[in-house]
Protein backbone atom coordinates (compact mmCIF):
# COMPACT_ATOMS: atom_id res chain seq x y z
CA UNK A 1 0.00 0.00 0.00
CA UNK A 2 2.83 2.52 0.83
CA UNK A 3 4.43 1.93 -2.73
CA UNK A 4 0.86 2.27 -4.61
CA UNK A 5 0.53 5.85 -2.72
CA UNK A 6 3.61 6.82 -3.63
CA UNK A 7 3.07 5.65 -7.21
CA UNK A 8 -0.43 7.75 -7.26
CA UNK A 9 1.58 10.73 -6.04
CA UNK A 10 4.59 10.79 -8.38
CA UNK A 11 1.92 9.91 -11.19
CA UNK A 12 -0.25 12.63 -10.31
CA UNK A 13 2.49 15.07 -10.31
CA UNK A 14 4.13 13.62 -13.94
CA UNK A 15 0.49 14.24 -15.34
CA UNK A 16 0.76 17.78 -13.92
CA UNK A 17 3.73 18.48 -15.37
CA UNK A 18 3.28 17.19 -19.11
CA UNK A 19 -0.09 19.00 -18.91
CA UNK A 20 1.88 22.49 -18.52
CA UNK A 21 4.68 21.83 -20.84
CA UNK A 22 1.58 20.71 -23.36
CA UNK A 23 -0.19 24.12 -23.13
CA UNK A 24 3.10 25.55 -23.10
CA UNK A 25 4.12 24.08 -26.42
CA UNK A 26 0.71 24.59 -27.55
CA UNK A 27 0.82 28.46 -26.94
CA UNK A 28 4.60 28.28 -28.35
CA UNK A 29 3.23 27.37 -31.64
CA UNK A 30 0.19 29.56 -32.22
CA UNK A 31 2.45 32.34 -31.01
CA UNK A 32 5.00 31.19 -33.76
CA UNK A 33 3.14 29.92 -36.47
CA UNK A 34 3.57 31.71 -39.75
CA UNK A 35 1.19 33.87 -41.06
CA UNK A 36 -0.89 32.74 -44.25
CA UNK A 37 -2.68 35.26 -46.44
CA UNK A 38 -5.61 34.49 -48.07
CA UNK A 39 -5.15 33.76 -51.71
CA UNK A 40 -5.76 36.61 -54.33
CA UNK A 41 -8.36 36.07 -56.42
CA UNK A 42 -9.69 38.44 -59.75
CA UNK A 43 -12.58 39.71 -60.64
CA UNK A 44 -13.30 40.14 -64.25
CA UNK A 45 -15.52 42.07 -66.47
CA UNK A 46 -15.24 41.06 -70.29
CA UNK A 47 -17.16 42.69 -73.40
CA UNK A 48 -17.41 40.58 -76.57
CA UNK A 49 -16.79 42.02 -80.00
CA UNK A 50 -20.00 44.66 -80.82
CA UNK A 51 -20.38 45.03 -77.09
CA UNK A 52 -19.83 47.99 -75.25
CA UNK A 53 -20.39 48.02 -71.02
CA UNK A 54 -20.00 50.52 -68.08
CA UNK A 55 -19.03 49.41 -64.44
CA UNK A 56 -18.60 50.33 -61.34
CA UNK A 57 -15.42 49.26 -58.89
CA UNK A 58 -15.31 49.16 -55.06
CA UNK A 59 -14.16 52.77 -54.57
CA UNK A 60 -16.75 53.95 -56.90
CA UNK A 61 -14.37 54.55 -59.93
CA UNK A 62 -16.60 54.44 -62.99
CA UNK A 63 -15.36 52.37 -66.02
CA UNK A 64 -16.25 52.05 -69.26
CA UNK A 65 -15.20 49.11 -71.39
CA UNK A 66 -14.75 49.23 -75.16
CA UNK A 67 -16.02 46.45 -77.61
CA UNK A 68 -13.11 43.01 -77.03
CA UNK A 69 -12.10 44.50 -73.52
CA UNK A 70 -11.06 42.56 -70.26
CA UNK A 71 -10.49 44.46 -67.11
CA UNK A 72 -9.83 42.68 -63.63
CA UNK A 73 -8.93 43.40 -60.27
CA UNK A 74 -7.42 41.58 -57.51
CA UNK A 75 -9.53 40.70 -54.54
CA UNK A 76 -7.42 42.86 -52.17
CA UNK A 77 -8.11 45.70 -54.33
CA UNK A 78 -8.51 49.41 -52.08
CA UNK A 79 -6.15 47.53 -49.16
CA UNK A 80 -2.71 48.96 -50.24
CA UNK A 81 -3.66 50.40 -53.61
CA UNK A 82 -6.48 50.08 -56.34
CA UNK A 83 -4.71 47.94 -59.17
CA UNK A 84 -6.74 46.75 -62.64
CA UNK A 85 -5.22 45.06 -65.60
CA UNK A 86 -6.15 46.22 -68.92
CA UNK A 87 -6.21 44.30 -72.42
CA UNK A 88 -8.25 46.20 -74.76
CA UNK A 89 -9.92 50.03 -74.25
CA UNK A 90 -11.73 51.68 -71.16
CA UNK A 91 -12.19 54.71 -70.23
CA UNK A 92 -12.05 55.65 -66.57
CA UNK A 93 -13.36 58.56 -64.12
CA UNK A 94 -11.52 57.49 -61.00
CA UNK A 95 -13.16 58.49 -57.62
CA UNK A 96 -9.83 60.66 -56.10
CA UNK A 97 -8.02 58.91 -53.29
CA UNK A 98 -4.63 60.43 -52.34
CA UNK A 99 -3.89 57.34 -49.80
CA UNK A 100 -4.12 55.10 -52.29
CA UNK A 101 -3.41 55.29 -55.85
CA UNK A 102 -5.12 54.45 -59.01
CA UNK A 103 -3.39 51.91 -61.60
CA UNK A 104 -3.78 50.59 -64.77
CA UNK A 105 -1.49 47.89 -65.97
CA UNK A 106 -2.04 48.09 -69.69
CA UNK A 107 0.72 45.68 -71.56
CA UNK A 108 3.94 47.12 -70.47
CA UNK A 109 3.04 50.24 -68.87
CA UNK A 110 1.89 51.22 -65.59
CA UNK A 111 -0.49 54.08 -65.22
CA UNK A 112 -0.53 55.90 -62.00
CA UNK A 113 -3.22 58.17 -60.77
CA UNK A 114 -5.13 59.41 -57.68
CA UNK A 115 -8.11 61.09 -59.30
CA UNK A 116 -8.69 61.82 -62.59
CA UNK A 117 -10.42 60.89 -66.14
CA UNK A 118 -8.31 59.23 -68.94
CA UNK A 119 -8.59 56.54 -71.97
CA UNK A 120 -6.72 53.77 -72.47
CA UNK A 121 -6.31 52.17 -75.69
CA UNK A 122 -4.37 48.58 -75.41
CA UNK A 123 -5.49 45.83 -78.00
CA UNK A 124 -2.96 42.80 -78.10
CA UNK A 125 -3.17 43.47 -81.65
CA UNK A 126 -2.00 46.78 -82.47
CA UNK A 127 1.79 47.92 -81.91
CA UNK A 128 0.84 50.95 -79.29
CA UNK A 129 -0.38 51.68 -76.15
CA UNK A 130 -2.25 55.30 -76.25
CA UNK A 131 -3.01 56.65 -72.91
CA UNK A 132 -5.09 59.78 -73.04
CA UNK A 133 -6.24 62.56 -70.44
CA UNK A 134 -9.16 64.02 -70.00
CA UNK A 135 -8.65 65.95 -67.03
CA UNK A 136 -5.69 65.51 -63.78
CA UNK A 137 -2.55 64.43 -63.84
CA UNK A 138 -1.35 60.86 -65.05
CA UNK A 139 2.17 59.14 -64.52
CA UNK A 140 3.25 56.60 -67.27
CA UNK A 141 6.49 54.26 -66.74
CA UNK A 142 7.44 51.04 -67.87
CA UNK A 143 6.91 47.70 -66.13
CA UNK A 144 10.43 46.31 -67.74
CA UNK A 145 13.19 46.63 -65.16
CA UNK A 146 15.73 49.07 -67.16
CA UNK A 147 18.48 51.60 -65.54
CA UNK A 148 17.31 54.01 -67.65
CA UNK A 149 13.76 53.52 -66.65
CA UNK A 150 11.82 56.57 -67.28
CA UNK A 151 8.31 58.54 -65.94
CA UNK A 152 6.42 60.43 -68.42
CA UNK A 153 3.79 62.79 -66.75
CA UNK A 154 0.52 63.84 -68.97
CA UNK A 155 -1.36 66.52 -68.63
CA UNK A 156 -5.23 67.49 -69.68
CA UNK A 157 -5.79 67.56 -72.99
CA UNK A 158 -2.26 65.06 -73.05
CA UNK A 159 -1.23 61.81 -75.22
CA UNK A 160 0.92 59.52 -74.42
CA UNK A 161 1.76 56.80 -76.99
CA UNK A 162 3.96 53.58 -76.05
CA UNK A 163 5.97 51.55 -79.02
CA UNK A 164 5.94 48.08 -78.27
CA UNK A 165 8.76 46.95 -80.51
CA UNK A 166 11.20 49.96 -79.96
CA UNK A 167 13.92 50.05 -77.46
CA UNK A 168 13.99 53.96 -77.01
CA UNK A 169 11.74 56.90 -75.68
CA UNK A 170 10.81 59.89 -77.58
CA UNK A 171 8.72 62.84 -76.41
CA UNK A 172 8.01 64.79 -78.87
CA UNK A 173 6.28 68.18 -76.93
CA UNK A 174 4.02 70.21 -80.03
CA UNK A 175 3.77 72.96 -78.17
CA UNK A 176 7.58 74.18 -78.45
CA UNK A 177 9.07 71.39 -80.99
CA UNK A 178 11.32 69.97 -78.54
CA UNK A 179 12.02 66.13 -78.97
CA UNK A 180 14.66 63.77 -76.88
CA UNK A 181 15.13 60.68 -77.46
CA UNK A 182 17.23 58.36 -75.23
CA UNK A 183 18.74 54.69 -77.08
CA UNK A 184 18.14 51.04 -75.34
CA UNK A 185 14.71 51.89 -73.43
CA UNK A 186 12.57 49.22 -73.47
CA UNK A 187 9.83 52.43 -72.94
CA UNK A 188 9.04 54.00 -76.46
CA UNK A 189 6.60 57.18 -75.32
CA UNK A 190 5.90 60.15 -77.60
CA UNK A 191 3.72 62.76 -76.28
CA UNK A 192 1.27 64.75 -78.25
CA UNK A 193 -1.15 67.76 -76.92
CA UNK A 194 -4.28 66.99 -78.29
CA UNK A 195 -7.00 69.85 -79.72
CA UNK A 196 -10.55 69.38 -78.69
CA UNK A 197 -12.20 67.71 -81.82
CA UNK A 198 -8.95 65.35 -81.73
CA UNK A 199 -9.94 64.48 -77.92
CA UNK A 200 -13.67 64.07 -78.83
CA UNK A 201 -12.16 61.44 -81.64
CA UNK A 202 -10.30 59.34 -78.83
CA UNK A 203 -13.01 59.12 -76.35
CA UNK A 204 -16.31 58.99 -78.38
CA UNK A 205 -16.99 55.68 -78.57
CA UNK A 206 -18.04 55.65 -75.14
CA UNK A 207 -21.06 57.65 -76.27
CA UNK A 208 -21.43 55.67 -79.49
CA UNK A 209 -19.45 58.18 -81.84
CA UNK A 210 -17.34 56.10 -84.22
CA UNK A 211 -14.54 58.75 -85.23
CA UNK A 212 -11.77 57.91 -88.16
CA UNK A 213 -8.97 60.43 -87.18
CA UNK A 214 -6.77 59.70 -90.23
CA UNK A 215 -6.70 56.24 -90.30
CA UNK A 216 -6.04 54.26 -92.78
CA UNK A 217 -8.42 51.22 -94.33
CA UNK A 218 -6.48 48.50 -92.82
CA UNK A 219 -6.84 50.25 -89.11
CA UNK A 220 -10.62 50.93 -89.74
CA UNK A 221 -11.02 47.12 -90.83
CA UNK A 222 -9.86 46.31 -87.14
CA UNK A 223 -12.24 48.87 -85.50
CA UNK A 224 -15.13 47.74 -87.18
CA UNK A 225 -14.48 44.48 -86.74
CA UNK A 226 -14.38 45.10 -83.02
CA UNK A 227 -17.95 47.63 -83.33
CA UNK A 228 -19.95 45.39 -85.36
CA UNK A 229 -17.98 41.84 -84.56
CA UNK A 230 -17.45 41.04 -88.09
CA UNK A 231 -14.26 40.31 -89.70
CA UNK A 232 -12.86 42.75 -92.82
CA UNK A 233 -10.68 40.94 -95.44
CA UNK A 234 -8.96 43.51 -97.84
CA UNK A 235 -8.02 41.59 -100.89
CA UNK A 236 -6.27 44.18 -102.44
CA UNK A 237 -3.38 45.37 -100.06
CA UNK A 238 -2.50 49.26 -101.87
CA UNK A 239 -6.12 49.96 -100.71
CA UNK A 240 -5.14 49.54 -97.32
CA UNK A 241 -2.83 52.33 -97.62
CA UNK A 242 -6.29 54.64 -97.88
CA UNK A 243 -6.36 57.26 -95.26
CA UNK A 244 -9.89 58.53 -93.84
CA UNK A 245 -11.47 60.86 -91.29
CA UNK A 246 -15.13 61.30 -90.38
CA UNK A 247 -17.68 60.94 -87.60
CA UNK A 248 -20.53 58.79 -87.66
CA UNK A 249 -23.47 59.34 -84.63
CA UNK A 250 -24.62 55.77 -83.16
CA UNK A 251 -24.86 53.73 -86.19
CA UNK A 252 -26.28 50.11 -86.54
CA UNK A 253 -25.39 48.71 -89.50
CA UNK A 254 -21.36 48.34 -90.54
CA UNK A 255 -22.90 48.53 -94.10
CA UNK A 256 -23.93 51.79 -93.85
CA UNK A 257 -19.74 53.23 -92.96
CA UNK A 258 -18.66 51.07 -95.99
CA UNK A 259 -21.19 53.17 -98.39
CA UNK A 260 -20.13 56.04 -97.52
CA UNK A 261 -16.10 54.83 -97.74
CA UNK A 262 -17.56 54.03 -101.07
CA UNK A 263 -17.97 57.50 -102.08
CA UNK A 264 -14.01 58.58 -102.07
CA UNK A 265 -12.60 55.29 -102.50
CA UNK A 266 -12.67 52.51 -105.65
CA UNK A 267 -13.75 49.51 -103.95
CA UNK A 268 -16.61 46.93 -104.02
CA UNK A 269 -17.62 44.52 -101.28
CA UNK A 270 -19.36 41.27 -100.67
CA UNK A 271 -20.61 39.82 -97.09
CA UNK A 272 -20.31 35.91 -96.25
CA UNK A 273 -23.46 35.55 -94.13
CA UNK A 274 -22.03 31.86 -92.66
CA UNK A 275 -18.90 33.60 -91.95
CA UNK A 276 -19.52 36.57 -90.34
CA UNK A 277 -17.04 38.58 -92.63
CA UNK A 278 -16.85 41.11 -95.05
CA UNK A 279 -14.73 41.18 -98.26
CA UNK A 280 -13.48 44.20 -99.76
CA UNK A 281 -11.87 44.33 -103.23
CA UNK A 282 -10.40 46.96 -105.19
CA UNK A 283 -13.81 48.15 -108.20
CA UNK A 284 -12.12 47.76 -111.92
Amino acid sequence: PKNRKVFFRVLKYAAGIMLLAGIGITLYLLLNRPVTEDPITYTAFQTSYGEKKEITLPDNTKVWLNSGTLLQYPSNYGKVNREVVLQGEAYFNVTRDESKTFIVKADNIIIKVLGTSFNVNCYHEQKTVETTVVSGVVSLESNIDSPEKSIVILNKSEKATYLKNENRIIIDDTSNDIAMGIEANPLAIKKIILGEETMNAVIGWKDQDLVFDNETLEEMALKLRRWYNVSIVIKDEHLKQYRYKGRFKDVKSIFQVLEVVKLTTPITYEYNENKKEIIVKEMK
